[in-house]
């Protein structure tokens, strides 16, 4: 890949690693002041279906607007380019204040359906939680907006710096405001921070587009870009749905399950962030250029690169997880109000989410390789049949597997419909894989089942103190994985050895 891909890969990793540790701190001290109970799991239901519902928006028409920016950046002059981003950022603010009232109404229905089990107090404060997280996550809809519109500038670092700002506000209003109002401070912190999220953006990305109906609402490029993100729309309706049906489930097998899960999610989602949000970020401004410019051999290497990467990285952490799960629960939540009960429950739920962390990684870019087709109808569709396959099996498996079942039910459709993406967008544009597929992937199953093997051994050889154990161990798989991957001459990591040693000599050069 160019070198200016690279390098902004590195960049936007660095910033997201920074986002997502402080982001990762939040979820800590929100876990040590609130713990694992009913209210807790009335507030993550609750910021669950507004963030679904609002998320699942924004998803549609972000992703929806970036392939139809970067065509019209590259044949229109750039300020009807702005004309156009204007128009598209009006009508979703003046569209996101009328969705906003009508789920207002909408929320004792929505309350019912999402927490059937809740009845009374429990009921009514949830309603009251949904009522004002509404609000804040509709500023959600103007922020990924504007940074997928700074990122198809190429301005990739500025919307992990809006997200840590975002991190840090919620922080400082947890702290403050924790032992007057309790949970309230969390609904208070979504609100707050979001509100300071767009005004930093738009700061930015003003330039680029501006609230405004001086161009008018509407045209055939916002109805096109409607179109467009109505089968994302739905697409992500059913995803939302699905872990509606999966919270609706959770309620029925023991308290605190809800709240388990989500921080399960939340280490899950730390680290599918780091891998995801550099390659999907760069990668679908680089794919949206590419088939812009008819240009299939670099679109199969950004996906056959991706894929390689994939393997390389989550490899590793799937095994450190599987052996760790225990001291990175205990390590990041195991203080304050959390539980025993808790920590195990939380535990459950990481090392099954973590099989999903490959499918994962390989969807958000393939994804979006559909996407920069102006392919819409296609992840629909498999989309659907996936949550069909997960919410079938969560009913299946609820009973007897509890919190493992529900999040199986997840792993098991995701690797399912992994292989059915990547297959059918093989035949339908770019054949990325091949009949050596399997020999291309070997290196990294045999260092990763080595490392597997190794760990079974020493696995019950390990120090008393929970810090020291998981470093010494999640040291040790690196160490074993990537010297067997160097030993097999694994070509990605030889690459990065050869650019390091030509850096290298170029300073060398330059001192001299």
């Amino acid at each position: 890949m160019k070198n200016k891909v690279v390098k902004s890969i590195g960049t936007v990793f660095v910033l997201s690693l920074i986002a997502k540790a402080i982001a990762f701190i939040r979820t800590i001290i929100q876990a040590s002041y609130f713990g694992a109970t009913n209210y807790t799991d009335a507030f993550n239901i609750a910021n669950g279906v507004a963030s679904n519902i609002l998320y699942m928006l924004t998803t549609a028409i972000s992703v929806a607007f970036v392939p139809l920016y970067i065509q019209k950046k590259n044949r229109l002059e750039r300020s009807e380019v702005k004309k156009f981003s204007t128009k598209i950022v009006t009508v979703l603010l003046i569209g996101s204040i009328v969705f906003i009232l009508f789920l207002e109404y909408m929320v004792p229905i929505i309350i019912k359906v999402a927490a059937p089990t809740y009845e009374g107090e429990l009921y009514e404060i949830t309603v009251n939680y949904l009522r004002v997280l509404l609000v804040g996550y509709s500023f959600s809809l103007l922020v990924s907006l504007y940074q997928n519109l700074l990122n198809s500038e190429k301005i990739y670092g500025y919307a992990n710096i809006s997200s840590i700002i975002n991190s840090v506000v919620l922080i400082v209003i947890i702290i403050s405001f924790a032992d007057s109002i309790g949970v309230w401070a969390l609904v208070l912190a979504v609100l707050v921070s979001y509100c300071v999220q767009f005004l930093v953006l738009y700061a930015k990305g003003s330039s680029y587009a501006k609230i405004s109906v001086k161009y008018g609402i509407w045209d055939s490029a916002v109805k096109i870009l409607m179109l467009q993100a109505a089968p994302i729309l739905l697409s992500q309706a059913t995803v939302e749905i699905n872990q509606v049906v999966d919270k609706a489930l959770l309620l029925m097998v023991e308290e605190g399950a809800v709240t388990a899960v989500s921080y399960a999610a939340v280490l899950y989602q730390f680290v599918t962030g780091l891998i995801n949000v550099p390659l999907s970020t760069v990668m679908f401004t680089e794919l949206s250029d590419a088939v812009c410019q008819n240009n299939e051999k670099y679109v199969k290497l950004i996906l056959s690169k991706v894929y390689k990467i994939a393997f390389i990285i989550c490899i590793p952490i799937m095994i450190t997880v599987f052996f760790c799960s225990y001291e990175i629960v205990s390590i990041v939540y195991g203080h304050g109000n959390f539980s025993d009960v808790a920590i195990y429950q939380t535990q459950k739920g990481l090392v099954a989410y973590i099989i999903c962390i490959i499918p994962a990684t390989i969807k958000s870019v393939l994804t979006r390789a559909y996407y920069a087709y102006d392919d819409t109808k296609r992840p629909m569709i498999i989309s659907i049949c996936e949550v069909l396959l997960n919410i079938t099996l969560s009913v299946l498996l609820v009973k007897p597997f509890g919190i493992l079942g529900i999040v199986g039910a997840t792993a098991i459709s995701s690797l399912i419909f992994m292989v059915i993406l990547m297959i059918n967008f093989n035949k339908k544009y770019v054949a990325v894989l091949d009949k050596k597929c399997v020999y291309k992937y070997y290196k990294e199953f045999v260092a990763g089942s080595i490392s597997f093997l190794i760990m079974l051994v020493v696995y019950n050889v390990g120090n008393k103190n929970i810090f020291i154990d998981f470093g010494l161990k999640s040291l040790l798989i690196a160490i074993i994985y990537f010297v067997i991957l160097i030993a097999l001459r694994e070509e990605v990591i030889m690459d990065v050895i050869k650019r390091i040693r030509d850096e290298k000599k170029a300073k060398f050069k330059k001192e001299i």
